[in-house]
């Protein structure tokens, strides 16, 4: 689940349809209204709609599954060790 909650100056109007491709530049348009037409997004807990004008405060919620990358059966490089430890996943 994504949340961002809209800043917007006073007197800036913006469409929940502008706002998600501006935030989301390298999302193509299409598949974030796709998103909207499906019930992906929600404005304050409730379904969105693409010209919902939205204001200071709103919280935009996108449900999105995404799967990590698989972890592949090789060996794992540690490139440092302490009390934390870091890998190097390719």
């Amino acid at each position: 689940m994504l949340d961002t909650l809209v800043n917007l100056r006073t007197g800036t109007n913006r469409t929940l349809e502008e706002h998600m491709t501006h935030l989301f530049p390298f999302h193509n348009p299409d598949w974030l209204r796709f998103q909207v037409r499906r019930g992906h997004v929600q404005v304050n807990f409730r379904l969105a709609s693409l010209g919902q004008p939205l204001r200071h405060g709103d919280l935009v919620t996108h449900l999105k599954h995404q799967h990590e990358p698989p972890v592949l059966d090789w060996p794992i490089d540690v490139i440092y060790e302490d009390q934390v430890g870091g890998i190097m996943k390719d």
